[in-house]
């Protein structure tokens, strides 16, 4: 078993000896194994002329010697600006104030009108279901609290009517006025 294996792996090893040897000899081309011949004799030489450099002169001076006492570290003179072609922008226009309106002049009274009665009880809050809800009211007379209870539309102390009941507030309106003279009562804070 070994014979097989062996005589493989020589086999392997030839072809590869033989196409190296191949490939080396087909990359040096014409110049064979030791590196050809020099070309030297093939090459032409070629001589050019120069133009001489003369001095650049600056004024009176040559310009080799105005430059001795230049100091490399110091910066000249800056350039000038290049001045702008685009045109400027116009200015925009100041928006000028508006005078605020008149104020309205109160309207004046009708004849035989009075003042609604000033509403004294404190909201304390509501309970109840949301459909039905009902506002509780109180009234210090003297050392008594009397508490007054009523629902949206009811009246209270028969002057005040309950318009509307809000969470933290209640519309009132007063027995004998117009519906648009009313007052919101906020929730008393004890």
């Amino acid at each position: 078993m070994k014979k097989p294996e062996n005589l493989r792996l020589l086999i392997l090893v030839g072809i590869l000896v033989v196409a190296g040897g191949w490939l080396g000899i087909r990359m040096m081309g014409d110049s064979g194994l030791v590196g050809g011949e020099s070309r030297a004799e093939n090459l032409e030489w070629q001589g050019h002329s120069l133009p001489t450099l003369g001095s650049i002169e600056v004024g009176d001076e040559v310009a080799s010697e105005a430059r001795v006492d230049r100091n490399p570290f110091l910066y000249g003179p800056p350039p000038t600006p290049t001045p702008d072609p685009r045109p400027r922008p116009t200015p925009a226009a100041v928006p000028t104030r508006r005078p605020p309106p008149p104020r309205p002049s109160p309207t004046p009274t009708p004849v035989g009108w009075t003042r609604p009665p000033n509403f004294t009880m404190e909201y304390l809050g509501n309970f109840g279901p949301p459909g039905r809800r009902v506002a509780v009211f109180r009234k210090q007379v003297g050392e008594d609290t009397k508490i007054k209870v009523a629902i949206e539309g009811g009246v209270v102390g028969k002057k005040f009517i309950v318009r509307q009941i809000d969470l933290e507030s209640v519309i009132i309106g007063f027995v004998g006025f117009p519906e648009k003279e009313k007052t919101r009562v906020p929730l008393a804070e004890e």
